[in-house]
């Protein structure tokens, strides 16, 4: 939140029982548009959206994990609902 840019892409890793509704997200203080994947325990993207700051969303499928990127990342990656992705979740 109040960041002016995104230079690395941020995973949120959602508890595994969450629904769809409870898998949403809102961009309360956040300053610039972002570029959200959704993706389910499996790795693959169940929904994806450009969201503005100051809005909220739910994805149409529940989600395991939500990806924020830089706004554009998703054209320029040509992701779509169905990809299978492959990423690494740090532990803090």
């Amino acid at each position: 939140m109040l960041v002016k840019n995104l230079e690395r892409g941020l995973i949120l890793k959602l508890p595994s029982d969450r629904s769809r509704r409870a898998s949403g997200i809102h961009m309360f203080f956040m300053r610039i548009p972002l570029d959200i994947v959704f993706a389910d325990s499996e790795k693959k993207v169940v929904d994806t959206v450009i969201l503005d700051p100051w809005t909220t969303y739910t994805p149409v499928a529940p989600a395991r994990y939500v990806i924020e990127l830089e706004k554009g990342k998703l054209a320029e990656s040509k992701t779509e609902i169905g990809d299978e992705l492959d990423f690494t979740c740090e532990s803090a």
